[in-house]
């Protein structure tokens, strides 16, 4: 939006901004500014923006379960398309919003062409990698208040670099600005190291977009993080759930049902030692053939640590043979169930599909508490521009105290909200 001349003139003439008498109806009054999800999955980040206070009015998904997953986690059905061939009037009329009155979009592309976990020459060649131009051309067609951009840390360091900088120089050619880091999903109260770049920007005009300070620490540098809480661990989310062996299931719960392991694959997982044991400890005969002279990967068939957050999950987070991620103590890999709590998904949360679709789910996903912590600096902002715009009783040219209704309105319609704080729709 331009703004011409003082910055208390509204221009007309600014797209998606008009003045009319519609936001004065009651359908404007709501408490929560909007918010548009792109590549939805399960409903991580919808679940961490709606815990934020934002009003998730439309999202999209392509997988069929993923969306039928997002359903239960959501209350509401997400357009099941390919992102490439929606176009921004398609989510603005399903979240019943014109151009420009969307708070935040907030995308979380594919990744696995520019993470380090994938090798080979495929990965600069996958045609998912070309999906954040889709998100910017999705920010130019809703033009947003705020947008919000997840991925691994490769965008912008590694392979995806030269692509990062192009999806930047047209974001800054439509008028926004950013700021943009590496954040550990540990350091927001999710119980697993998740490092991930999030790109948090707005509109020129508006106050610039910040990054969450982190909320908790170390346990080893605790005295040094004032106001800080030590990071959640696997012992704080898994201790209270039902033991398990390889192949049982706990009958109250079908999510924690535990992967069963052949004889040669239990004897591996048993000579590992408990609580972050790694292959290291294998006797030679166990030791698998790929293994044999590779100095690397010893997180494979690795027991997560009591004590310390989880390592990264991934999209086969359920096989021991992608990762660490055999129980601290008990004899088989983790649960679905075990798995979604490490992600900071709620306890009771639901997922459709097969053992690998859901465990590809959750892997997948943004943890909840991840893009809660981003939204709600968003929402500190929000607020604290809205309540600049308070009446102080200054006076204006002609000598009269600026009407407090018109200032607030003025506020509210530069963040995509009525006076009360409701998002536009």
């Amino acid at each position: 939006m331009a703004i011409h001349g003082s910055p208390r003139r509204f221009c007309n003439r600014a797209v998606g901004w008009r003045r009319t008498t519609e936001h004065r109806s009651r359908k404007w009054r709501r408490a929560h500014p909007s918010a548009i999800d792109l590549f939805s999955g399960a409903g991580g980040t919808s679940l961490g923006l709606l815990a934020a206070g934002l009003d998730v009015r439309a999202a999209v998904e392509i997988d069929q379960c993923a969306a039928r997953s997002y359903r239960l986690a959501t209350r509401f059905d997400p357009i099941l398309a390919d992102v490439r061939e929606i176009k921004g009037k398609d989510l603005l009329r399903a979240a019943h919003l014109r151009r420009g009155e969307c708070f935040l979009l907030a995308a979380c592309p594919p990744c696995q062409g520019f993470s380090t976990q994938r090798r080979g020459a495929g990965k600069h060649s996958d045609k998912r990698n070309r999906l954040v131009f889709e998100f910017v051309r999705l920010v130019r067609e809703v033009r947003p208040a705020y947008f919000l951009l997840e991925n691994v840390p490769g965008l912008a360091e590694g392979a995806g670099q030269p692509l990062f900088g192009l999806a930047k120089k047209a974001l800054r050619r439509l008028g926004y600005g950013w700021s943009e880091g590496v954040l550990d999903a540990a350091d927001f109260g999710v119980p697993q190291h998740r490092k991930r770049l999030i790109v948090v920007g707005g509109r020129r005009h508006l106050p610039r977009a910040r990054l969450p300070a982190p909320t908790h620490i170390s346990p080893d540098t605790l005295h040094a993080g004032r106001g800080l809480v030590a990071w959640k661990t696997v012992r704080d989310v898994l201790q209270g759930l039902t033991p398990l062996g390889a192949g049982q299931a706990d009958t109250d719960d079908p999510l924690h049902s535990a992967p069963a392991h052949n004889a040669t694959t239990l004897r591996r997982i048993q000579a590992i030692p408990a609580d972050g044991g790694s292959r290291r400890s294998l006797p030679s005969d166990l030791i698998l053939a790929c293994h044999k002279g590779h100095s690397g990967h010893y997180d494979v068939y690795g027991r997560m640590p009591w004590d310390r957050p989880a390592p990264t999950l991934t999209g086969g987070c359920n096989k021991p043979s992608k990762g660490r991620f055999l129980h601290p103590e008990q004899q088989r890999a983790i649960t679905l169930r075990e798995a979604a709590l490490l992600q900071s998904f709620p306890p009771k949360s639901h997922f459709v599909g097969s053992r690998d679709s859901i465990a590809a789910q959750i892997g997948n996903a943004v943890p909840p508490d991840l893009s809660r912590a981003v939204a709600a600096e968003l929402m500190q902002l929000r607020t604290a521009y809205v309540r600049s715009w308070l009446p102080r009783r200054r006076l204006g040219a002609a000598g009269r105290s600026r009407p407090g209704r018109a200032r607030i309105q003025e506020g509210c319609l530069r963040m995509g909200c009525d006076e009360y704080g409701s998002r536009a729709g």
